[in-house]
């Protein structure tokens, strides 16, 4: 009788440690994610250069049409342009140094 129960027990603490490990590996991924792209691979720009940037809103992956995002922008040490309510009308906008945004 007490070898049945050790050979249960046994069982059950290996299918504990199966599904454990399957759920742990599973990646955590978000339904929705921001991108926010530079126009130079490296995030590097010459003295003067015009940084341009592109952010994106995608839900599994497609543009969110018409998403509507909040931002804050500006060089170190000046105060920030704040903007709330932007509707990104294909999911996707453009961003210059030049602080104004441009749809596409």
């Amino acid at each position: 009788m007490m070898k049945i129960l050790s050979s249960k027990a046994l069982l059950h603490l290996i299918l504990a440690i199966s599904f454990s490990v399957g759920v742990i590996g599973q990646p955590v991924t978000s339904l929705i994610k921001v991108i926010v792209s530079p126009d130079h691979k490296n995030w590097t720009y010459q003295l003067n250069q015009e940084a341009k940037f592109s952010v994106q809103v995608l839900k599994y992956g497609n543009p969110v049409e018409n998403a509507v995002v909040d931002y804050e922008t500006g060089p170190e040490m000046l105060p920030d342009i704040k903007k709330e309510g932007v509707v990104l009308k294909n999911g996707k906008i453009e961003f210059s140094g030049s602080r104004y945004w441009v749809e596409r």
